[in-house]
């Protein structure tokens, strides 16, 4: 046979080429996702007012541990208590790890798979009795490697990573709502300690003045009408008592719960500051300014780097950059596949003895042909997705920036009427010494202080209102700002 060559030329190498140029053309399924700018207000309608209690020299506090600003022993126990055996954070934790379970499963496809076959087998012909019986042993090689010529397998890590990313951003979201959850609670229970030793206050000097009312009453000096009023009163305080210790209980088993401490050691965390009251304190609400943890003062970054810095908005990032890459591996689903696949295969028969052993090697190409529409419908679920991902991170931002603002004013408020219920304390205090005074010496009627009495128990709870607010406006603020974006007014000068 004669082998005979020619000049013209080969036309398949042209079909060749175009098809060539067709899959590198197509590898890009979907252009890369690149973070936009996102609507951020230029500039909080709530000036950031530092709070009064802050003191100069502060160290800049970590964003990690923002709670130690607030320098309290019990925070400082609790938080790292809750933070250690928490199952809502303990959750989000194994969904991290389950996401990086996953990406290792992604980038595991950019490997080739090597795969090992081992067999063995006893043949024995019924018909020939008298045949001996043969052994077999199969020994096979099997390699598969998937050419990623449009980016299904590249694709399909970035949509892990990014899931990956995204539930990072939900961990740190629920150990700052975790923390900030317990400094409320801590806060919460001291309020409504200190309140609840306020009543107690109260309830005695209204024992004393039933007294006095009976004795008058014996003497001929009162009405009897008059010591019903004070008997229904007394009542009426240790009522507010009882409904206030259940409050505190319902506290106490809160941060039980958060914690796993017992309600024991929760109590004596916060019973030394109450407890520890000294005759200096006359006017009570005045003293809550020592019990409740005071604000540091603190300056907010600019709102865009302040809101691009939020786990919810980086977490509706990650969302969205997977979603984008979530199309890009349903648009390569419907081309077509190339795999390189090699094996090598052996045989070996014991009784006549013979083997046989075989290789193999090429590509293996698959290429959709009908589907019945189910990748052009994986596609525009993709696309919803993308929509829905979209629309998610909007909401994210705007949801952030109003909880900011909601804070801040929140902080105004509270530090506006730690002033005002302050003088209202003191006002209501000697209103009340004055008309005491001078029901004692009969120039007053036990209504006029009755009515003293309600006018400075409103005022006292309005001061330990205020002073609880404005402690727990700075951690609301801390939490709407996703913890890092408060800087201390030290740290920026």
């Amino acid at each position: 046979m004669r082998i005979r060559f020619t000049n013209r030329p080969r036309t398949w190498c042209r079909p060749a080429a175009l098809l060539c140029s067709a899959l590198a053309g197509g590898c890009a399924t979907q252009p890369m996702h690149v973070p936009g700018p996102f609507p951020a207000p230029l500039a909080l309608s709530e000036p950031a007012s530092p709070s009064p209690s802050g003191m100069a020299g502060e160290a800049p506090i970590a964003s990690g541990d923002w709670w130690t600003a607030l320098n309290d022993a019990a925070i400082d126990v609790l938080v790292p208590a809750a933070l250690a055996d928490n199952p809502t954070l303990s959750q989000a934790i194994a969904r991290v790890d389950e996401a990086g379970a996953v990406l290792s499963s992604r980038a595991a496809q950019r490997m080739p798979l090597l795969q090992m076959d081992l067999g063995a087998a006893r043949l024995r012909e019924l018909d020939h009795e008298t045949t001996p019986a043969t052994s077999a042993a199969t020994l096979g090689l099997a390699l598969r490697w998937e050419i990623d010529l449009f980016g299904r397998v590249r694709n399909s890590v970035n949509e892990a990573s990014h899931r990956l990313d995204a539930r990072h951003a939900d961990a740190t979201a629920a150990r700052l709502a975790l923390t900030a959850r317990v400094a409320h609670t801590v806060m919460a229970l001291r309020g409504c300690r200190f309140a609840e030793a306020v009543l107690a206050d109260d309830i005695a000097s209204r024992e004393v003045t039933l007294d006095l009312s009976e004795h008058h009453l014996a003497a001929g000096a009162m009405a009897a009408v008059d010591v019903h009023r004070a008997r229904a009163g007394l009542a009426a305080a240790r009522t507010a008592k009882a409904v206030r210790g259940q409050q505190c209980a319902t506290y106490t088993n809160a941060l039980v719960a958060l914690t796993g401490r017992d309600a024991a050691s929760v109590a004596a965390l916060m019973a030394g500051p109450v407890e520890s009251r000294t005759a200096a304190a006359q006017a009570l609400p005045l003293y809550a300014q020592w019990i409740m943890p005071r604000a540091p003062s603190y300056q907010l970054r600019l709102p865009a780097t302040m809101l691009a810095r939020h786990p919810a908005v980086l977490a509706a990032e990650a969302e969205l950059a997977a979603a984008s890459s979530e199309i890009a591996v349903a648009r390569a689903e419907r081309l077509p596949r190339v795999d390189l696949g090699a094996a090598l295969s052996g045989q070996w028969l014991r009784a006549p003895s013979e083997s046989a052993t075989g290789w193999s090697i090429g590509p293996a190409l698959s290429v959709p042909l009908f589907d019945g529409g189910r990748g052009a419908a994986n596609v525009a679920g993709s696309q919803a997705r993308y929509r829905l991902a979209t629309a998610a991170l909007r909401g994210a931002v705007r949801d952030a920036a109003l909880n900011v603002e909601n804070a801040l004013a929140s902080s105004r408020s509270a530090h506006a009427r730690l002033v005002t219920t302050r003088d209202a304390a003191e006002a209501a205090q000697a209103t009340f010494d004055a008309t005491e005074a001078m029901w004692r010496a009969g120039a007053s009627s036990l209504f006029v202080l009755e009515d003293s009495r309600r006018q400075l128990a409103s005022a006292n709870n309005d001061a330990i209102a205020a002073v609880q607010d404005s402690s727990q406006a700075w951690v609301a603020l801390v939490l709407a700002c996703g913890g890092s974006p408060i800087i201390p007014e030290s740290a920026s000068q």
